[in-house]
């Protein structure tokens, strides 16, 4: 099940050492079609997928974003 969450509420872990990509052609796309999929974050709203749709929505200016949660804890996710 998913459900909005406050960008504002979104914990992302410092151990992200993925390349991070311009997120501004994913932001068109999102303003045009809107958000496919949601972001994943634990219990506690630490970020597990999604981080360039966070940051898209984020350049958007957009409050909140569709999230599913996982249960367990950051490693389990």
């Amino acid at each position: 099940m998913s459900e909005q969450v406050k960008l504002t509420d979104i914990t992302i872990p410092t151990r992200r050492h993925r390349k991070q990509h311009d997120p501004e052609r994913l932001a068109n796309s999102m303003r045009e079609v809107g958000l496919l999929q949601p972001i994943v974050l634990t219990g506690e709203k630490v970020l597990v997928a999604g981080l360039h749709r966070l940051r898209a929505a984020e350049l958007l200016g957009w409050e909140t974003i569709t999230a599913k949660f996982v249960s367990g804890d950051e490693l389990d996710a």
